[in-house]
Protein backbone atom coordinates (compact mmCIF):
# COMPACT_ATOMS: atom_id res chain seq x y z
CA UNK A 1 0.00 0.00 0.00
CA UNK A 2 1.30 3.55 -0.87
CA UNK A 3 1.28 5.35 2.20
CA UNK A 4 -0.41 8.88 2.50
CA UNK A 5 2.22 12.19 1.95
CA UNK A 6 4.53 10.08 -0.74
CA UNK A 7 5.51 12.33 -2.98
CA UNK A 8 6.43 10.88 -7.10
CA UNK A 9 7.22 13.01 -9.80
CA UNK A 10 4.92 13.84 -12.39
CA UNK A 11 5.73 11.17 -15.08
CA UNK A 12 5.30 8.14 -12.19
CA UNK A 13 2.26 10.09 -11.41
CA UNK A 14 1.14 9.82 -14.72
CA UNK A 15 2.01 6.44 -15.12
CA UNK A 16 0.02 5.20 -11.97
CA UNK A 17 -3.11 7.26 -12.83
CA UNK A 18 -3.10 4.86 -16.11
CA UNK A 19 -2.92 1.66 -14.18
CA UNK A 20 -5.37 2.74 -11.37
CA UNK A 21 -8.00 3.94 -14.72
CA UNK A 22 -7.25 0.36 -16.00
CA UNK A 23 -8.54 -1.04 -12.54
CA UNK A 24 -4.53 -2.30 -11.74
CA UNK A 25 -3.88 -2.21 -7.88
CA UNK A 26 -0.65 -0.53 -6.66
CA UNK A 27 1.63 -3.93 -7.10
CA UNK A 28 4.71 -2.88 -9.89
CA UNK A 29 5.73 -5.88 -11.66
CA UNK A 30 9.56 -6.78 -11.04
CA UNK A 31 11.60 -8.67 -13.55
CA UNK A 32 12.97 -11.70 -12.87
CA UNK A 33 16.19 -10.58 -13.83
CA UNK A 34 17.59 -6.83 -13.18
CA UNK A 35 20.77 -4.67 -12.18
CA UNK A 36 20.41 -1.27 -11.28
CA UNK A 37 23.91 -0.36 -12.69
CA UNK A 38 22.72 -1.34 -15.91
CA UNK A 39 19.38 0.22 -15.47
CA UNK A 40 20.80 3.42 -14.36
CA UNK A 41 24.12 3.72 -16.52
CA UNK A 42 24.77 0.93 -18.90
CA UNK A 43 21.68 1.37 -21.07
CA UNK A 44 22.46 4.80 -21.39
CA UNK A 45 25.83 4.76 -22.19
CA UNK A 46 25.17 2.66 -25.54
CA UNK A 47 21.87 4.79 -26.21
CA UNK A 48 23.56 8.12 -25.78
CA UNK A 49 27.04 7.77 -24.50
CA UNK A 50 28.13 11.35 -24.58
CA UNK A 51 24.90 12.59 -22.74
CA UNK A 52 25.82 14.30 -19.91
CA UNK A 53 24.77 12.22 -16.50
CA UNK A 54 26.39 14.22 -13.32
CA UNK A 55 27.92 17.23 -12.99
CA UNK A 56 30.29 17.51 -9.60
CA UNK A 57 30.30 20.81 -8.43
CA UNK A 58 32.83 21.59 -5.73
CA UNK A 59 34.23 24.81 -4.27
CA UNK A 60 37.97 24.09 -4.93
CA UNK A 61 37.49 23.21 -8.68
CA UNK A 62 35.49 24.03 -11.71
CA UNK A 63 32.36 21.97 -12.00
CA UNK A 64 32.98 18.83 -14.10
CA UNK A 65 30.31 17.02 -16.62
CA UNK A 66 30.40 13.28 -16.88
CA UNK A 67 28.78 11.29 -19.62
CA UNK A 68 27.46 8.35 -19.38
CA UNK A 69 30.12 6.71 -21.08
CA UNK A 70 32.54 7.97 -18.94
CA UNK A 71 30.76 6.68 -15.63
CA UNK A 72 30.55 3.21 -17.25
CA UNK A 73 34.30 3.38 -17.94
CA UNK A 74 35.34 4.21 -14.29
CA UNK A 75 32.96 1.68 -12.67
CA UNK A 76 33.72 -1.01 -14.98
CA UNK A 77 37.51 -0.57 -14.05
CA UNK A 78 36.48 -0.44 -9.80
CA UNK A 79 34.63 -3.53 -10.80
CA UNK A 80 37.64 -5.28 -12.57
CA UNK A 81 39.65 -3.77 -9.36
CA UNK A 82 37.30 -5.20 -6.92
CA UNK A 83 37.18 -8.91 -8.73
CA UNK A 84 41.26 -8.92 -8.45
CA UNK A 85 41.35 -8.53 -5.17
CA UNK A 86 38.93 -11.09 -4.62
CA UNK A 87 35.85 -8.92 -4.04
CA UNK A 88 32.95 -11.71 -4.97
CA UNK A 89 28.69 -11.66 -4.94
CA UNK A 90 27.83 -11.28 -1.66
CA UNK A 91 30.56 -9.40 -0.02
CA UNK A 92 30.09 -5.63 1.45
CA UNK A 93 31.76 -2.94 0.24
CA UNK A 94 31.63 0.15 3.00
CA UNK A 95 31.59 4.04 1.38
CA UNK A 96 32.14 6.68 3.90
CA UNK A 97 31.86 10.17 1.55
CA UNK A 98 30.87 12.94 0.88
CA UNK A 99 28.50 13.11 -2.44
CA UNK A 100 30.17 13.07 -5.31
CA UNK A 101 31.56 10.82 -8.20
CA UNK A 102 33.02 8.39 -6.64
CA UNK A 103 29.91 7.54 -4.53
CA UNK A 104 28.24 6.64 -7.84
CA UNK A 105 31.00 4.97 -8.96
CA UNK A 106 31.12 2.88 -6.35
CA UNK A 107 27.86 1.64 -6.48
CA UNK A 108 27.63 1.14 -9.59
CA UNK A 109 30.66 -1.08 -10.03
CA UNK A 110 29.55 -3.05 -6.89
CA UNK A 111 25.93 -3.78 -8.35
CA UNK A 112 27.76 -5.13 -11.05
CA UNK A 113 29.45 -7.98 -9.45
CA UNK A 114 26.89 -8.50 -7.07
CA UNK A 115 28.62 -6.69 -4.03
CA UNK A 116 26.58 -5.19 -1.28
CA UNK A 117 27.13 -1.34 -1.13
CA UNK A 118 26.90 0.01 2.71
CA UNK A 119 26.41 3.40 3.10
CA UNK A 120 28.09 5.23 6.00
CA UNK A 121 27.53 8.75 7.43
CA UNK A 122 30.92 10.74 7.18
CA UNK A 123 29.80 12.07 10.64
CA UNK A 124 29.95 9.09 12.48
CA UNK A 125 32.39 8.92 15.21
CA UNK A 126 34.99 6.17 15.53
CA UNK A 127 32.57 4.04 17.28
CA UNK A 128 29.82 4.36 15.25
CA UNK A 129 32.29 3.12 12.22
CA UNK A 130 33.19 0.13 14.33
CA UNK A 131 30.17 -1.17 14.82
CA UNK A 132 29.01 -0.70 11.39
CA UNK A 133 32.18 -2.04 9.69
CA UNK A 134 32.28 -4.65 12.59
CA UNK A 135 28.85 -5.88 11.93
CA UNK A 136 28.46 -5.95 8.30
CA UNK A 137 31.94 -8.16 8.13
CA UNK A 138 32.90 -5.30 4.90
CA UNK A 139 35.97 -6.48 3.05
CA UNK A 140 36.69 -2.58 1.74
CA UNK A 141 36.03 1.31 2.90
CA UNK A 142 36.38 3.42 -0.26
CA UNK A 143 36.74 7.05 1.94
CA UNK A 144 38.93 10.16 1.74
CA UNK A 145 41.55 12.46 3.69
CA UNK A 146 39.01 13.38 5.73
CA UNK A 147 37.59 10.44 7.09
CA UNK A 148 40.91 8.80 7.11
CA UNK A 149 42.17 9.11 10.31
CA UNK A 150 38.69 7.89 12.08
CA UNK A 151 39.66 4.51 10.82
CA UNK A 152 42.89 4.08 11.44
CA UNK A 153 42.84 3.71 14.67
CA UNK A 154 39.84 0.96 14.80
CA UNK A 155 41.58 -0.99 11.72
CA UNK A 156 42.89 -3.40 14.71
CA UNK A 157 39.40 -4.07 15.77
CA UNK A 158 38.37 -5.22 12.29
CA UNK A 159 39.93 -8.56 11.49
CA UNK A 160 38.36 -8.17 7.57
CA UNK A 161 39.88 -4.99 6.89
CA UNK A 162 43.17 -5.13 8.87
CA UNK A 163 44.31 -8.65 7.59
CA UNK A 164 43.56 -8.60 4.18
CA UNK A 165 46.25 -6.95 2.53
CA UNK A 166 44.22 -6.52 -0.43
CA UNK A 167 41.23 -5.32 0.74
CA UNK A 168 41.82 -2.76 2.89
CA UNK A 169 41.09 1.41 2.50
CA UNK A 170 40.90 3.21 -0.63
CA UNK A 171 41.20 7.00 -0.47
CA UNK A 172 40.12 9.52 -3.22
CA UNK A 173 42.66 11.57 -2.30
CA UNK A 174 46.71 10.92 -2.45
CA UNK A 175 47.70 10.65 1.23
CA UNK A 176 51.39 10.80 2.31
CA UNK A 177 50.75 7.21 4.57
CA UNK A 178 52.72 4.15 3.04
CA UNK A 179 50.84 1.55 4.38
CA UNK A 180 50.75 -1.08 1.74
CA UNK A 181 46.55 -1.13 2.62
CA UNK A 182 46.12 2.40 1.71
CA UNK A 183 45.41 3.25 -1.79
CA UNK A 184 44.24 6.36 -4.14
CA UNK A 185 41.15 5.81 -5.52
CA UNK A 186 41.98 7.45 -9.40
CA UNK A 187 45.52 5.72 -9.31
CA UNK A 188 44.04 2.62 -8.89
CA UNK A 189 41.37 2.98 -11.74
CA UNK A 190 44.34 3.94 -13.80
CA UNK A 191 45.94 0.78 -13.37
CA UNK A 192 42.43 -1.25 -14.09
CA UNK A 193 41.44 -2.53 -17.24
CA UNK A 194 37.99 -1.33 -18.77
CA UNK A 195 37.49 -4.22 -21.04
CA UNK A 196 33.21 -4.93 -20.93
CA UNK A 197 32.11 -6.84 -17.72
CA UNK A 198 28.57 -7.82 -17.87
CA UNK A 199 26.49 -6.60 -14.89
CA UNK A 200 25.63 -9.95 -13.06
CA UNK A 201 21.89 -10.42 -13.15
CA UNK A 202 20.18 -11.84 -10.23
CA UNK A 203 16.48 -11.68 -8.07
CA UNK A 204 19.24 -10.80 -4.99
CA UNK A 205 20.60 -7.69 -6.48
CA UNK A 206 19.99 -5.20 -3.62
CA UNK A 207 17.58 -2.40 -5.08
CA UNK A 208 19.61 1.16 -5.34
Amino acid sequence: MIQAGTRFAPSILSQMAKRQEAGADDIWPVPDLFNIADMCCDRWAVAQPDRVALIDVRDDAPPKHWTYAELLRAATKLAHYFKSHHIVQGDRIAVLLPQGPEVLIAHFAAYRIGAIILPLFTLFGPDALAYRLRDSGAKLTITDAGSLNKLLPILPDLPELEQNPFCGLMTRIQTSRKDSIVRSFWEELEHMPDTALPPFQDQMIPPC
